[in-house]
C-alpha cells in the first residue's frame, strides 16, 4: 500500500465515468476509501461551489505557506 503524500490529503474525482475512475484512482493512490470521493456530472454547479468553498476556507491558513 502506497503512503499518501500528506496524511490529511483527499482525492476528489469529477468525471462522467465516475464509478470506474474513482475506483481506479482509489486503487492506484493507496488512499483509504474514506479519503477518495467521486462526483458525477449530475452534480449541480452550486453544490460543487459549496464543496470547493468549504475546502478553500478550511485550507486558507495553509495556502499562504505554499
Amino acid at each position: 500500500m502506497k503512503e499518501a503524500p500528506s496524511p490529511d490529503s483527499i482525492l476528489i474525482i469529477v468525471s462522467n465515468h465516475i464509478d470506474v475512475l474513482t475506483y481506479v484512482a482509489w486503487k492506484l493512490s493507496g488512499f483509504q476509501l474514506q479519503k477518495c470521493r467521486g462526483v458525477s456530472h449530475r452534480l449541480s454547479s452550486q453544490i460543487l461551489m459549496v464543496i470547493c468553498m468549504f475546502w478553500f476556507e478550511k485550507l486558507q491558513p495553509y495556502l499562504n505557506k505554499v
